[in-house]
């Protein structure tokens, strides 16, 4: 019998949970940069930071994602508005 070590197990990584009163409508809707005191218009790159209880992303722009202090920012693929 082999034994697996601890480190071979897949690790998982959950996005923080924002609470969507502390955003915005643009922020909310993925148009302005989520990070307090930023607010920029998103433009592509743009990195999920964390998510909404409904499960919508929360995004930063690539100026702010790394200084969130969270282990990974996903690099996400913007959509044009419709």
């Amino acid at each position: 019998m082999t034994r697996k070590a601890a480190l071979e197990s897949p690790v998982t990584y959950t996005m923080p949970v924002i609470d969507p009163r502390s955003l915005t409508r643009a922020q909310l809707a993925g148009r302005r940069c989520a990070v307090p005191n930023c607010g920029r218009l998103l433009a592509p790159p743009a990195y999920e930071v964390g998510r909404l209880p409904d499960g919508r992303s929360v995004l930063a722009c690539a100026e702010c994602a790394p200084a969130v202090g969270y282990e990974r920012a996903e690099e996400r693929i913007m959509k044009a508005a419709a």
